[in-house]
């Protein structure tokens, strides 16, 4: 198995480590999603992109908590607009938006306005025909 191939090519060390990193960034979101309620795309992204994998999840958590606090925050704010619009179809974008937008590397600061503007794209793409935009 790779256990055994890691151990021939004298990684198996690297690979232990990498394993114990995965699952502690496994359990680090799942506590995310468990504690604030965030999807799974949304905690996912925070987790791969904004965070360094500690061998101990909860060290791991506690770095990806306050992005994810931001996110939570900035969700709510997307779905408020939207629903003071009454664009109810788009609320379906916000999460897979944000992940996106936290994909791509944005900084904090700019995932509202980047989420909305990603919301609004996606909304064109779909029946209903154009959305006017925020």
């Amino acid at each position: 198995g790779i256990a055994e191939y890691a151990n021939q090519l004298g990684v198996s060390n690297v690979l232990e480590i990498s394993k114990r990193l995965v699952s502690s960034a496994n359990k680090a979101e799942a506590s995310i999603i468990s504690a604030l309620g965030l999807s799974a795309v949304v905690a996912g992204a925070i987790i791969a992109y904004l965070v360094t994998w500690y061998s101990d999840w909860q060290k791991t958590y506690n770095e990806a908590r306050p992005y994810a606090e931001q996110a939570k925050a900035v969700i709510d704010k997307v779905r408020d607009r939207l629903n003071q619009m009454r664009e109810y179809r788009l609320l379906s974008f916000v999460d897979e938006c944000l992940a996106e937008v936290i994909e791509e590397g944005a900084s904090p600061d700019e995932w509202y306005d980047a989420t909305l503007s990603c919301v609004f794209e996606k909304g064109e793409h779909v029946a209903g025909g154009p959305v006017l935009g925020p």
